[in-house]
């Protein structure tokens, strides 16, 4: 789960849900849970530190906002097929 920016009541909210989305989902395994701080660049960077520590068991992304674009990057310079996006763009 890539978050927003931490201490920020829309973040707060969004987290807030997700953790009780997930409640109905016991099977799901959340592998980390960053902050992206809703910037492209930093989306990549906590991305590309995910895909060094999990590789291919990342079956999937939650994000906020304007991260998205972030996150492809991180794939592609891993040469790496996108997982499920979820979020914005």
């Amino acid at each position: 789960y890539l978050s927003g920016q931490a201490g920020n009541s829309g973040d707060a909210l969004r987290t807030d849900v997700f953790h009780s989305v997930l409640e109905n989902y016991p099977d799901i395994n959340v592998l980390a849970e960053t902050p992206g701080t809703w910037s492209q660049s930093e989306a990549q960077k906590v991305v590309t530190t995910w895909i060094s520590s999990f590789g291919d068991q990342i079956d999937g992304v939650v994000t906020q906002d304007v991260m998205a674009e972030g996150i492809m990057k991180a794939y592609d310079n891993a040469g790496m097929e996108y997982p499920v996006m979820s979020g914005d763009a």
